[in-house]
């Protein structure tokens, strides 16, 4: 009985692992994330033809916000992974996230290159 007990916490454990290992992973795609959406940022901030000093203000509060965002989404990020440890569904959780936040640089990726083209 003990044996079973034994593997049981260790299985967790490497769940948890694994569930801590794709938040890493995750946090760091919304980090590249978010220094791509503040060159979005500027390039719309270029495309409207705004002075200097409002494309000053727009990069100074852009970064800010967008860092707040991030630091929420990593939270929320971490707390949906563990919840979906719990129920068995991390790896469904992680392709999700995973497939929203390629998704969305790809976007990123696509508006600059329209933006330079």
């Amino acid at each position: 009985m003990r044996q079973h007990s034994t593997n049981g916490f260790w299985s967790q454990a490497l769940l948890y692992a694994s569930c801590y290992g794709a938040w890493l992973v995750t946090a760091g795609l919304a980090l590249w994330l978010m220094l791509l959406l503040r060159i979005n940022l500027l390039d719309l901030s270029m495309w409207l033809d705004v002075g200097p000093w409002v494309m000053g203000a727009v990069d100074k509060f852009g970064i800010v916000l967008l860092g707040l965002f991030w630091l929420i989404a990593a939270m929320a990020m971490e707390a949906y992974f563990r919840l979906g440890v719990s129920k068995g569904q991390l790896w469904p959780r992680v392709g999700r996230v995973l497939g929203v936040e390629v998704l969305l640089i790809a976007l990123s990726y696509l508006l600059q290159w329209l933006y330079v083209g």
